[in-house]
């Protein structure tokens, strides 16, 4: 029995169950494959059970972390609270979840947004005192714990950007980061996992598994990651912030 067969077994046997044989294929697919090395392309009908087999296949490897990058959050989420508990149960593991810059306040940016709101309403009021709150107190800054209410264009205007990231000290992301890298498996989506890969070496660190799965939207993910937009918001915010430094050329925007 493989290595990968034997842990599924004792995982699913851990709920009172029995494995299904489409389960111990993917799983010993994903074993095999890791050792050689050789790229897998894994498929099976929703109900398989595919996130144990490819979970068990890999952490029957030496090669950690296990990076599963996904595209919807309800399959992270099951990641998080179903399926890694119980490979838990069987084994010690740890995992953690790695969001892009776009999930923490940047610091710096809250402050340049701050100074240069204009009318503000109730709820952008109540955005900027969480933020406030957050940085003051030392907590997470994510964006799961902002006001539910929040306006996605005061967002935009907060959070981190890769491409204006001055690693400022007591970073939210950078944080947040330095956790979830050191565990046993990263949950991630498309976007973060190409993010990390263009932008830093987190992962090269150590001897990594990728496992990319929904990858029927990678291809448009990837299209997205890679296109640059401009909004008339950021437009906005441009101008405004050019404006207060006392460089010419620029009207402040309303």
């Amino acid at each position: 029995m493989t290595k990968s067969e034997e842990l599924l077994r004792k995982v699913i046997a851990a709920s009172g169950f029995t494995p299904r044989q489409p389960q111990i294929a993917l799983a010993e697919e994903v074993e095999t494959a890791l050792n050689k090395p050789l790229i897998l392309i894994g498929e099976a009908p929703t109900g398989t059970g595919k996130t144990l087999g490819y979970l068990c296949g890999a952490l029957a490897t030496k090669f950690r972390p296990v990076v599963v990058a996904t595209s919807s959050i309800a399959l992270q989420r099951q990641l998080d609270k179903e399926d890694l508990p119980k490979i838990a149960q069987v084994m010690p593991v740890t995992w953690g979840i790695l969001k892009g810059k776009s999930n923490y306040i940047c610091q710096g940016r809250f402050r340049i947004f701050c100074d240069i709101a204009s009318g503000r309403d109730d709820t952008t009021n109540k955005l900027l005192s969480w933020g406030e709150a957050e940085i003051r107190d030392k907590k997470t800054g994510g964006r799961e714990s902002a006001p539910e209410d929040h306006k996605k264009s005061d967002w935009l205007s907060i959070c981190g950007d890769y491409d204006e990231c001055k690693k400022c000290k007591n970073c939210f992301y950078e944080k947040a980061k330095a956790q979830a890298v050191k565990s046993d498996v990263i949950i991630c989506n498309h976007h973060s996992l190409m993010a990390h890969l263009m932008y830093t070496e987190v992962f090269m660190d150590r001897q990594p598994a990728f496992i990319i799965d929904e990858v029927h939207a990678f291809g448009e993910n990837a299209r997205g990651f890679f296109q640059r937009k401009i909004s008339r918001g950021r437009v906005k915010q441009l101008a405004n912030a050019a404006s207060k430094a006392g460089i010419n050329g620029f009207d402040v925007i309303q």
